[in-house]
Formats: C-alpha cells, sequence, structure tokens
C-alpha cells in the first residue's frame, strides 16, 4: 500500500523520528525541514514557494513508482496547510496519515494507556478531492525518537 504520511514537527525529537521511520519502512522516502525554506522573514510568499516545492517533490515520488512510504517531517502549524498539499498531490491511490507527536508531561493531558501509544484519531474526508486522511495524535512522553519511529511503523502496517 502507497502510504503518504506527515509527521507534524513541534521539538528537537521529533525532527529526528522521521529519519528513525526511514530506516524501519521498505521502499521510503524522507523530505523534512532540513531541506526545506529558512528564512529570518517567514511569510506568505516563501510558505507559498516552501509548498509549492513540497507538492512538487512528492509528486514526483509518488509518479516514480518507487517508494511505498513517502514521509514529511515539518512544522505543520495549520492543519489547512496539509489540506492544500494533499488538494495538489496526484495521490487518489495512498493512504494519507498525519501524526500529530505530543507530550502528555507537557500538554497536560490525563494519564492513558493505549495500544501503541495512539491516543486519539480521527478520519476526515478532504472536500476537494474527496480523499479520507487519518489524523493521529501519539503520546512520546519519555520515548526515543527510535521508538517513537517504532509506535508509527506499527500504526502504519
Amino acid at each position: 500500500m502507497l502510504n503518504i504520511i506527515f509527521i507534524n514537527q513541534k521539538a528537537y525529537k521529533d525532527t529526528l523520528v522521521g529519519k528513525e521511520l526511514l530506516h524501519l519502512l521498505n521502499k521510503s522516502v524522507l523530505l523534512n525541514t532540513e531541506w526545506g525554506c529558512f528564512t529570518d522573514h517567514y511569510d506568505e510568499i516563501s510558505l507559498n514557494i516552501a509548498l509549492d516545492n513540497l507538492v512538487y517533490n512528492i509528486n514526483n515520488f509518488l509518479h516514480s513508482r518507487k517508494f511505498e512510504n513517502i514521509i514529511i517531517g515539518w512544522s505543520f502549524e495549520d492543519i489547512e496547510l496539509i489540506n492544500q498539499l494533499v488538494a495538489h498531490l496526484d495521490s487518489e491511490d495512498a493512504q494519507i496519515s498525519i501524526f500529530n507527536l505530543t507530550d502528555t508531561a507537557i500538554d497536560n493531558i490525563n494519564s492513558f494507556e493505549l495500544l501503541n501509544k495512539e491516543y486519539h484519531k480521527d478520519y476526515y474526508t478532504l472536500q476537494s478531492t474527496g480523499q479520507l486522511i487519518k489524523m493521529s495524535y501519539v503520546d512520546t512522553t519519555d520515548c526515543s525518537a527510535f521508538k517513537i519511529a517504532h509506535i508509527l511503523s506499527m500504526i502504519i502496517q
């Protein structure tokens, strides 16, 4: 199955998760903030350029048919940015997953113990394409980047 995996990075540890996930999933490629847009003046124009570059790269990976897992790690302040990206992707055959990594010690989330530490998941249909998107929140409290990547790989597979 073809997977497009968005990792919403909020902390330094989160930026390492994509690199670890790359090694756990077969036929994978990673696009993360290290390739993207760096500027002291981050405005709408630079954001649109970065998003346009993401769409171009992801579509190229999709068309190559070489990869089964396309991992995108970036700090998406607004889920609407991901929805805009997906609307421009040739991804009708792909499962799209968004992982929001959270630290329950920081977020003051009530105690819980759920399988795979996925404490909330939701599905929604993107209006512009009709594509189903899964959005998950995963507890990363006291987890290494490798362990987080392992948890995500178990959810994806």
